[in-house]
């Protein structure tokens, strides 16, 4: 009998979500991007990872948080996993990894400041997590899955500009594009934040042009 994957040893189950729920989470991470002054980080639909700001963060968060080639300070705190039970429901979990806690260990360590015992002590904290970490993130977590919960009541279906016709949602992008093609020469598509736009002769769509919302 295989093992259960672990992500961590101080990995902490969150619940469990539906595929929809899921995606909307990932729409609400992208608006509340840490680039666009936000604590969430998602890319390619796996882990949403969480940043601290200086005006949000632990209680206890005593380390410089640097801006680096970031758009506003942030440093990394912990990562919201998926593991796919089904093909429409995944069970996230929260791994902390406090990688500011880690340097200063280290540092010091090496300094001589600290015992070999105090390091690994402050390396597993590092891991585990202190309970204003563990309490921040929960509470970043749950912000996220409300406001998700709120959008996964409705489903953005892909609608042609220029005749009307839907039904593109639940098929390769490309579709869509192939589709406009027939109305007019597509010059590039360039993917935002917001989505993909598409350049054509004589026009631009973004987004707002080609999405409609639809409450189920």
């Amino acid at each position: 009998m295989s093992k259960k994957y672990h992500f961590d040893r101080y990995e902490r189950l969150l619940g469990k979500v539906s595929r929809r729920v899921f995606t909307a989470m990932h729409e609400v991470a992208r608006e509340y991007d840490l680039n666009e002054g936000g604590v969430y980080d998602q890319r390619g639909g796996g882990a949403i990872n969480l940043w601290v700001a200086p005006e949000d963060k632990p209680e206890d968060w005593c380390w410089k948080i640097t801006k680096g080639a970031l758009n506003f300070p942030r440093e990394y705190l912990a990562g919201i996993f998926p593991r796919w039970t089904s093909e429409d429901e995944v069970e996230l979990y929260l791994v902390i990894r406090n990688y500011a806690r880690r340097d200063e260990a280290e540092e010091l360590f090496n300094k001589g400041k600290i015992s070999y015992s105090e390091y690994k002590r402050r390396l597993e904290l590092t891991q585990k997590g202190t309970d204003a970490e563990v309490k921040w993130c929960l509470e970043k977590f749950k912000w996220l899955l409300e406001k998700a919960k709120e959008k996964a009541k409705y489903r953005w279906v892909i609608k042609c500009p220029f005749c009307g016709l839907e039904g593109f949602e639940n098929k390769l992008f490309n579709v869509f594009i192939e589709h406009l093609a027939k109305h007019g020469k597509v010059i590039d598509i360039t993917m935002t934040n917001s989505g993909y736009v598409v350049r054509m002769e004589g026009c631009i769509l973004t987004p707002e042009d080609y999405l409609i919302r639809r409450f189920d």
